[in-house]
Parts: structure tokens; sequence; C-alpha cells
């Protein structure tokens, strides 16, 4: 297949050069980034390291001066990207586009500009980390790639095949709406929390405050996504439905405990969520609207409310935004907690 990558963060080198093998692989990148990778591309999941010598990049999208039209295009730029990558992306550009971003709406909003008919959904749940210029690295290799459509257009048999040929576990999925809100769940665990406190997962399960936290904001969602008749699935490596019922069915010792005799706890180590290194980078953009946000925006559209996640959602805002000090909440979950008892009381 000939394959559009566009991005070439820590994901799209990751699958830029897993499908190099046997595909022909091209990135759209920026110039700067262009040069940076004239030294070549690797990827290191687990003790296989594969690489791209002389990586192909192109730094434009006009129709006019691309030869060729792509079999596949794959969005591998964060969600809040997305809106700028789209307004130069022209249909005739691929047959295909693949969506691997987090979060919801993205694929709405693909399926808005291109049609159900080009349109695929994927999750990823590999843990992929840029380990310097044009190389990745993914040191947990229990996940993979799930991937769904709404469409019997698309040749998805072909596309997941693809995939699993370049060494990735892969799974499909009916439809990708069950398979995106599973994601998301996945996503909010430990994540707003941990980016807001700087703790890290280990950290907050040892905290009655932060599970609390996490429990409320987890049920919220599940009353939510069930009044749409949404249900969850599992994902490559990941067991969703059983973290669903952790959070909904037992109470916070329990789930402590869970967490900590599994080993689930301790399964990030030091590494710190997303939301966490966008803080730390400064970045004004950030997932938490397409995470916890995404069941903010659910909210509106059932008018519901979702007071858990809308706070955790104005807090990180506020953090994003200095408008309050990162330490106000750092390693202090019981605060976090005491001013989220106050804003739901109002």
């Amino acid at each position: 297949m000939k394959i559009l990558i566009l991005g070439a963060g820590a994901i799209g080198t990751m699958l830029g050069v897993a499908l190099a093998e046997k595909n022909d692989v091209t990135f759209y990148v920026r110039e700067a980034k262009k040069e940076k990778l004239k030294n070549g591309m690797s990827l290191k999941m687990g003790s296989i390291t594969k690489t791209i010598e002389k990586p192909q990049c192109i730094t434009t999208l006009s129709p006019q001066e691309i030869e060729q039209k792509f079999d596949l295009a794959i969005i591998a730029v964060k969600a809040y990207s997305l809106k700028d990558l789209l307004s130069n992306l022209d249909s005739e550009l691929f047959k295909y586009i693949l969506t691997c971003q987090n979060g919801i709406g993205n694929e709405e909003e693909l399926i808005s500009k291109y049609g159900k008919d080009k349109v695929v959904s994927s999750v990823i749940t590999l843990p992929a980390s840029v380990a310097g210029e044009g190389k990745t690295e993914v040191t947990n290799i229990k996940g993979g790639i799930a991937f769904g459509c709404d469409s019997e257009k698309i040749p998805l048999k072909e596309i997941v095949d693809m995939f699993a040929e370049a060494g990735f576990n892969t799974i499909t999925c009916d439809g990708y709406k069950s398979m995106k809100w599973s994601k998301v769940l996945l996503n909010m665990n430990s994540n707003a929390l941990s980016a807001i406190t700087s703790m890290t997962m280990e950290e907050l399960f040892n905290s009655n405050s932060a599970t609390k936290i996490e429990k409320m904001a987890f049920c919220e969602a599940f009353k939510l996504i069930e009044q749409e008749n949404i249900k969850y699935c599992d994902l490559p490596g990941y067991p969703v439905k059983m973290m669903c019922f952790m959070y909904k069915y037992l109470p916070v010792f329990m789930i402590k405990f869970i967490m900590k005799v599994t080993g689930k706890a301790k399964s990030r180590g030091k590494k710190m969520p997303s939301l966490f290194i966008d803080l730390e980078n400064g970045k004004s953009d950030s997932e938490i609207d397409v995470l916890n946000g995404a069941v903010v925006t659910l909210s509106k559209q059932l008018k519901q409310p979702a007071p858990y996640n809308e706070f955790l959602c104005n807090i990180f805002h506020e953090l994003l935004t200095k408008k309050i000090e990162r330490d106000k909440y750092k390693n202090n979950p019981d605060k976090l907690l005491e001013d989220l008892e106050k804003y739901i009381k109002k």
C-alpha cells in the first residue's frame, strides 16, 4: 500500500517505521522536522528494532504538488491539531483515512468532511514514547491496535491484516463508538488527576481522596455512556470491562487494594501521563477536552449534569492558562477533593 503518515511524533514514527517494511510510506512533516529526519528513523519494540535509513518526507499537502494518490492516510497528530490539519487535507490525496487519535469527536469530524465510506477508526494501546529525534520506543508490548468503521465499503480486513503483518497485535470491533469510549475510559484512568496533583498512578492509589475522585468521575461517565446505549469493550492488552466493573461497583478501599495487589497501580512506574506532559511543556492546548471533556460534552447533549468531570476540566484549564499555581494541588489530593465537594454543593 501507499501510505501517508500525517505527523512524525511517537505514534506516527511507530506506525510509519513498522509499516515501511512491506509498504511505501511517506511522512508529512514540517520543513524543520524533515531536515532532522535525514539521519533516519527507528522503532524499538521490546527486543526488536526496525529502521528507515532514508525516510520519504513531504512538507506540503497540495494535490498539485504531490504526484501520487495514497491508498491510506493515517492521522497521527493530537486531537487538538485536527482542525488545522483538515483545512489543508484534500480528499483527492487518499482513498481512505485512518485516525488513531485519543478522545471523542475525531471520527465525526472526519466523516462530516470526507464521508463515512472513507473513514476508519483505530485505538492504540501501546505506550509509545519519543527516544530521540526520529526515534520511538515501546517498552510495554502487551497492547496493540483495535479497528472499527461504519461502512461496509471500506476494505477493513485488508487494512487490519496490513498492521498485523507489520507486527502489531490487532482486533476488529463492530463499529467504532464502543471502542472509542472504552479507550476514553482507559485514558481517563489517573490521567487528569495525575496531571493536576503531579502524582504517579501508584501514589494516587495510596490516597483515599484521589481514589474517591476517580471513582466519582468514572461513575458519572458510566451513567451518561449507558444512556446512549454504548457498550464497553476490552482493548488489546487491557480488560476495560473489568476496570469499569471495579469503579462502578466496588468501594474505594477495594479499588485501592485491587490496584495494589494486581500491580496495576505500578504499571506506569515513574512515567507520567500525557496530560501531565502537556502541563510540563507549557502547552496552551490539551487532550483534556476529548477525554474528561468528552463526558462533559455528552452531559450537555443529554441535558444531564456532570459536575465531577466538569470540575476536573475546569481545574486543568486553569492550570494550563496559569490562572492557578501548579503547587495548589501538588501532592495534595485531599485539597482537590475538598474543593470538588464545594463545587458540587454550589
